[in-house]
């Protein structure tokens, strides 16, 4: 662990359904439904708060984002850092839903009262590409892998490919097939048993279906989350015993 907090990366391909999943183990619709290619990131807040980071760049708002708020900060520091800006819920949503925030912004972070969060919990969510620090960054700091599959296109090539590159570097990864809704329930135990053929060598972890749609399978994801917490708990608590039994016995 890291900062003394559980750190989760969700990963998944274009349309997985990652904030939706998110939103359902919040248990509340704090990320906006739209996609961008924006950096995110959940963390626990005593409340609600929604901070934009700006690319540091921009001395001006391209004249395509008409909203007076952001205008109005970003030439107050015309020539200097921009400092990152608070909006709220409405506003993230009507931004994203009308605007390509990532000409201006390189960061948004969401801070919520979660129960989910309360308990250490950071949450980052990226998209389904190589060639981004942000990207390097989550993988190295993470505690596990959050690998969002649509059951719709499960085990593409690109999901296959994509997972080779993860597990090569995160060996802690919990797959969950999402939109399970989609599938006809005389198809479903044929998917599951060619996911398993697929996913079985790459995580201990059972396999999870679920839909964020219908919120059915979140309370056994939260519970199988809490069970990974617990045993990457073990392993430091573990780790550290042997480092200071090790200082202790070079003193001898």
């Amino acid at each position: 662990m890291v900062d003394n907090r559980f750190k989760i990366t969700v990963v998944g391909s274009f349309a997985s359904g990652k904030k939706s999943l998110v939103n359902a183990l919040l248990g509340e619709n704090i990320l906006p439904p739209y996609s961008s290619n924006i950096e995110t990131s959940i963390k626990y807040g005593s409340k609600k708060q929604i901070l934009i980071h700006f690319n540091q760049n921009e001395s001006h708002t391209p004249k395509q984002i008409s909203f007076d708020k952001i205008t109005n900060h970003i030439h107050k520091f015309i020539n200097q850092p921009i400092p990152p800006l608070a909006i709220n819920t409405d506003e993230i949503y009507d931004l994203l839903k009308k605007h390509d925030l990532v000409k201006i912004c390189n960061k948004i972070e969401y801070y919520s009262p979660s129960e989910f969060l309360r308990h250490n919990n950071a949450i980052e969510i990226v998209q389904q590409t190589y060639e981004t620090s942000y990207y390097d960054e989550c993988i190295d700091k993470t505690d596990f892998v959050l690998y969002i599959i649509s059951a719709d296109r499960a085990c593409s090539y690109s999901d296959m490919e994509f997972i080779e590159s993860i597990y090569s570097r995160v060996k802690n990864i919990l797959f969950v097939i999402n939109r399970c809704d989609c599938i006809r329930k005389n198809e479903i135990d044929l998917l599951k048993t060619y996911i398993n053929e697929k996913l079985q060598k790459f995580s201990n972890n059972e396999i999870l279906y679920v839909s964020a749609l219908e919120k059915s399978g979140i309370s056994n994801l939260v519970k199988q989350i809490e069970i990974i917490k617990r045993d990457s708990n073990k392993i430091v608590e573990d780790t550290k015993e042997k480092e200071n039994y090790f200082l202790w016995s070079n003193y001898l």
